[in-house]
């Protein structure tokens, strides 16, 4: 089976930290001299050798033109998924090929430092002054280029997110501030036959909290039922994330408190005449 580089990506590894969950990965006895193999990832697997085993099926990476040899897969790792930049939002679980660093030597190498990344070009000048050594940059630049624009999108949704909150906080403010006010007359009432200002703060605040915990209640389960639609738009991320839930949930249940204590608090200093001929 063959595929061209627009299909696949491909990847050269010498590292004996990965595990495969299938077969095996490269060791010291994958070198230039011997069979070519690959190890590819679920992605492939699943798209390619559905209902069969990967495992030394034999696969051809590159364009029809080149003569890249045929590879046998020795084995399977997990998906690294990688984000759309550009298409829709989402993360991709492309498939990728990995081959042997001695099998298909790169053009590139990754060079763990500690602040000297800038002297690398100039020390393999010193060494061999006939070697290009192109250009460098730190691995924090290279993964900015690919993160810029998800990065872009999150800044915008949290900008989005956090106007949608104000504006929910406006509404619930302005509608139990007209509430109470509405009961002016209720208070002038129970103010002239007696009652004090704390017990009609606490009459209004119960009567308040009514509509506002079961708006919380509705907003939660909503938030739970409908978050795992947003699972393909996230990595490393939890669409339900109890933290941000729980300081949403208490700002707004602030806002509630403030919308009920102000008008109330200014209802019972009324006198309760005027209170009781207000419209």
């Amino acid at each position: 089976m063959m595929w061209n580089n627009g299909q696949l990506h491909q990847g050269i590894s010498k590292s004996s930290e990965f595990r495969c969950s299938r077969g095996r990965f490269f060791d010291a006895h994958d070198r230039v001299t011997s069979e070519p193999v690959a190890v590819v990832n679920e992605a492939v697997a699943r798209e390619y050798f559905a209902g069969t085993d990967a495992i030394g099926r034999r696969i051809r990476v590159g364009d029809p033109g080149e003569q890249n040899p045929w590879r046998t897969i020795i084995g399977i790792v997990g998906i690294e998924k990688s984000s759309r930049n550009y298409h829709q939002v989402g993360w991709a679980e492309r498939g990728t090929v990995y081959k042997p660093l001695a099998q298909d030597p790169p053009t590139s190498v990754l060079i763990a430092t500690r602040g000297v990344g800038a002297n690398v070009p100039r020390a393999v000048s010193i060494i061999d002054s006939s070697v290009a050594s192109g250009d460098s940059e730190t691995m924090q630049a290279r993964l900015g280029q690919g993160l810029a624009y998800p990065r872009f999108r999150a800044l915008l949704f949290g900008v989005f997110a956090t106007f949608s909150v104000l504006m929910a906080a406006l509404g619930l403010y302005g509608v139990l501030g007209q509430f109470v006010t509405q009961r002016i007359q209720e208070m002038g009432v129970r103010t002239a036959l007696g009652a004090q200002p704390r017990d009609v703060l606490q009459l209004v605040f119960r009567q308040a909290a009514q509509p506002v915990i079961t708006g919380v209640v509705l907003g939660i389960l909503g938030a739970a039922v409908l978050g795992k639609y947003l699972t393909s738009l996230l990595y490393g991320v939890q669409p339900i994330d109890p933290l941000v839930l729980s300081v949403v949930t208490a700002f707004l249940v602030a806002v509630a408190g403030l919308a009920t204590l102000i008008p109330a608090r200014r209802a019972t200093q009324v006198d309760p005449m005027v209170a009781l001929r207000h419209e």
